[in-house]
């Protein structure tokens, strides 16, 4: 690539010309512990966060497409210490005493499609553990059931109320 990335305590990615040092061309922000690893893999950036957020960015957009935590406990001080990303596997190796894969998103669909849950302000969510299942309500009594996994709705029905719905429970 002809570019340069550096991060650091500041917890911004600077995206640098190599000719031109007085100012970065790009800035990438989104991390909330200072930034002690960044890897460049075709035209996306991996950035690694001393908290052990592990995010990608896609240059062309200069947008964060996914984000990671690793929550294994790394001896002796609960650090990653090295990032490498496997071309064959698409996935990312994260680890110091112990290893980690990582599955990246290997691109991003122009189209963003945006799910309306409700048509009226939600006033509640909840998560039922015996069906696994979360079911949303809001003010005009509408009741959502969704899949956890999917994230699809698969159930929904309308309740009547003299007023608008303020609260729901199981």
């Amino acid at each position: 690539p002809n570019f340069l990335v550096t991060g650091g305590q500041d917890k911004m990615i600077r995206i640098w010309n190599p000719y031109v040092c007085s100012k970065p061309i790009s800035t990438l922000s989104g991390h909330a512990a200072p930034i002690t690893k960044l890897a460049v893999m075709e035209d996306k950036v991996i950035s690694l966060g001393q908290d052990k957020v592990i995010k990608v960015w896609e240059l062309r957009s200069l947008s964060c497409i996914q984000t990671m935590t690793d929550k294994t406990i790394h001896h002796p001080d609960d650090r990653i210490t090295s990032l490498k990303y496997d071309v064959q596997s698409q996935c990312l190796y994260a680890g110091s005493d112990q290893m980690e894969c990582f599955p990246l998103v290997t691109r991003v669909s122009g189209k963003v499609t945006i799910t309306r849950s409700h048509m009226f302000p939600v006033v509640s969510a909840m998560f039922n553990e015996n069906f696994v299942q979360v079911v949303s309500g809001c003010t005009s009594g509408a009741i959502n059931v969704w899949n956890i996994d999917s994230g699809e709705r698969t159930f929904d029905f309308q309740i009547s109320h003299e007023d608008e719905m303020t609260c729901m429970t199981f």
